[in-house]
């Protein structure tokens, strides 16, 4: 599929749309749902409030706040998964702009 495809990226577009309208109340059949619709452009690991990275106990949240210490790769557990304090919010989230990439 091709941006030249233009209906086919409107099919798609709506599909999508149908798709993220479940998030909320079914999050984790939405992303499956999303993985499947774009399997050969991204692939989505995640979706919840910055609140949950910031202080949450998902293993998601754990890693993220691992990685930005540079606290997980090579280590059986990641040690410094703590909450994100105040003077690290900044800092933490220009970490999560480019994260995944």
């Amino acid at each position: 599929m091709t941006f030249d495809d233009e209906p086919e990226w409107l099919e798609l577009r709506e599909r999508l749309r149908r798709t993220a309208s479940c998030l909320e109340a079914k999050p984790e059949d939405a992303i499956a749902d999303l993985n499947a619709e774009l399997t050969s452009l991204l692939q989505i690991d995640w979706v919840g409030r910055l609140e949950q990275l910031l202080s949450g106990d998902s293993l998601f949240a754990i890693k993220v706040r691992a990685r930005f210490r540079n606290d997980w790769e090579d280590k059986p557990e990641p040690v410094n998964t703590i909450v994100i304090s105040q003077e690290e919010t900044l800092e933490f989230l220009e970490y999560l702009s480019e994260y995944g990439f």
